[in-house]
């Protein structure tokens, strides 16, 4: 059987277009491909749509301990571009209710006005294998969740020129 070569796009149901839209739009920063009074579609590359929002009034809201979806992970090329993307979003009000460090990613994670969870990260290890080493070693099995990050530490770091591997390593930043 073939596999698909990427993952194209997600759609969200919501009674808030505009909100959700508005959003997505600022945590991703994508741009608009298409807005109506029903839907909006979205990209921040070269697919068509990356992420689509569909009104539809009368849904409920999600409620908390229901099965569905965790998480949605967008990746950023390096450590720098998602601590500066922190910051911008935080002078937007937009601030996330977890960061860490995993291990094979530096990850921070928000909730969507829906209160769908999206975790934007960037990969700690240059190789797939280094990756997939930690993830099978004891250090990981322990610990799945990773080591506190503080977000405003990490932009601090950068801003001061810390080398992208000492600030991708295994620790806690506070």
């Amino acid at each position: 059987m073939a596999k698909p070569s990427k993952l194209a796009h997600f759609v969200i149901r919501t009674a808030r277009l505009e909100e959700l839209a508005d959003w997505y739009l600022k945590v991703t920063g994508s741009r608009v491909v298409m807005r109506d009074d029903r839907r909006c579609f979205m990209t921040y590359d070269e697919e068509h749509h990356r992420i689509g929002i569909i009104r539809i009034p009368e849904l409920e809201a999600k409620q908390p301990g229901m099965a569905g979806v965790d998480h949605i992970g967008f990746k950023f090329a390096n450590i720098a571009e998602l601590a500066r993307t922190y910051g911008a979003l935080k002078a937007e009000g937009i601030t996330p209710f977890m960061c860490t460090n995993h291990g094979p990613s530096t990850s921070l994670y928000y909730s969507d006005p829906d209160g769908n969870n999206v975790e934007l990260l960037c990969d700690n290890f240059d190789t797939v294998e280094e990756a997939d080493a930690f993830v099978a070693s004891d250090v990981f099995k322990k610990n799945p969740r990773g080591l506190k990050l503080d977000p405003d530490a990490l932009l601090r770091r950068v801003e001061e020129g810390a080398p992208e591997n000492e600030l991708r390593a295994y620790r806690v930043i506070t």
